[in-house]
C-alpha cells in the first residue's frame, strides 16, 4: 500500500475470538495499536464488545473484516470505523470489494478510478454460465479445475462499472440468499451430526448467515481435501498462514484450523439434493479415512 506500518499478529481462541489478555499485554510491551482488526469469520461474528472496550481503552480505531459476510444482511459492519467486504464470495459478482466508513471519516475514503472491464467481467459470466450447465449435467467440472493463484492485473484494482452494475441487482436478493444459506447450513448439520468431524459451533446462531460450512477434521485435510474434490465438492480449506504465525509457539489454534479445518460449500444455488449427497461423501470418505490412518 506504500504506507509505512508495523503489523502484530495476535492470538485468538478455539472460537477464533481475540485474546485480549495477550492485546493487552502487547499494547502494553510495545504500545497501543493505532487500529485493530476484527475478523468475522465464516459468517459468524466475532466479539464485537470485546473490540470495542480494547480499542476505546487504547485509542485505537476498529477495522471489521467482513470479507465473509452477506452485505447489508445484519448490522456487523457498522460499528467500527471502516469494514471491508467482498461481495463477490457471497453474491452473484464479478470480483469486486467495498470499504465502507464511519461518517468522520468519510473523507478520507476516496471514490477508485472506475475501468469498465467490459472483457474480464464478461469472461466472469460465461464461466459461470458453463459451469451452471456442468452441474447439471453432473459433469465434475471441480476435480479439473486450476487451483493456481494468479496477480491480479490493474484494471482490477479499481471497481468496474459492470462489476459495480453486478452489485447492485445482486444486492435484491440478499434476503433469498440468507434463506438458502441459512437452510442449506442446517440440513449439513444435522446430515453430519455423529460423523468423525467437528463443528465449529454447536449451533447456528440466530440471525447469522454463514458463509460456509466450518468443519474440523479429526486429522489433517490435505488427504481428505483432496478427496472430496475428486468427488465433486468444491470444498476449501483455511488460506496459508504468514511465516510470523507459522514460526511462533504461541500460534497454536491458528495452526490447528490450518490443519484440520476445511469449508464446505452451502451456497445458495446448491440445491438440498445436492448438499444431501454431499453430506454422504463426507461421511463415507472420512470412515475410510479413519479406518485407514
Amino acid at each position: 500500500m506504500g504506507l509505512p506500518m508495523d503489523l502484530a499478529f495476535y492470538e485468538v481462541t478455539q472460537t477464533l475470538v481475540p485474546s485480549w489478555e495477550q492485546l493487552e499485554n502487547l499494547a502494553r510491551r510495545s504500545g497501543p495499536p493505532d487500529a485493530l482488526v476484527l475478523v468475522h469469520y465464516f459468517g459468524f461474528p466475532n466479539d464485537l464488545a470485546g473490540a470495542d472496550s480494547f480499542c476505546r481503552r487504547v485509542g485505537a480505531i476498529l477495522i471489521e473484516d467482513c470479507a465473509h459476510l452477506l452485505p447489508g444482511a445484519s448490522a456487523l459492519g457498522t460499528l467500527g470505523s471502516f469494514a471491508i467486504f467482498s461481495p463477490w464470495k457471497v453474491l452473484a459478482t464479478p470480483m469486486l470489494g467495498v470499504l465502507t466508513g464511519a461518517k468522520e471519516y468519510e473523507r478520507f475514503i476516496a471514490a477508485p478510478p472506475l475501468h469498465r472491464a467490459v472483457g474480464a467481467t464478461a469472461r466472469w459470466y460465461a464461466k459461470r454460465l458453463a459451469q451452471r450447465a456442468l452441474i447439471g449435467l453432473q459433469f465434475n467440472w471441480y476435480a479439473r479445475a486450476s487451483f493456481s493463484t494468479k496477480r491480479l492485473g490493474s484494471s482490477w484494482a479499481a471497481a468496474a462499472h459492470a462489476a459495480v452494475w453486478w452489485y447492485e441487482r445482486a444486492l435484491a436478493t440478499v434476503e433469498s440468499v440468507a434463506r438458502q444459506r441459512i437452510q442449506n447450513y442446517q440440513y449439513l448439520a444435522s446430515k453430519l451430526a455423529g460423523a468423525s468431524g467437528k463443528f465449529f459451533l454447536d449451533a447456528l446462531p440466530l440471525n447469522v448467515i454463514p458463509y460456509a460450512f466450518p468443519y474440523l477434521l479429526s486429522a489433517s485435510v490435505s488427504q481428505g481435501v483432496r478427496k472430496l474434490r475428486q468427488k465433486g465438492i468444491p470444498c476449501s480449506t483455511w488460506p496459508e498462514l504468514p511465516q510470523q504465525v507459522k514460526s511462533d509457539p504461541k500460534a497454536r489454534v491458528a495452526r490447528d484450523f490450518a490443519d484440520r479445518l476445511v469449508l464446505l460449500p452451502i451456497h445458495q444455488n446448491v440445491k438440498p439434493r445436492q448438499v444431501h449427497e454431499m453430506a454422504e461423501i463426507v461421511r463415507q470418505t472420512l470412515s475410510h479415512e479413519q479406518r485407514g490412518a
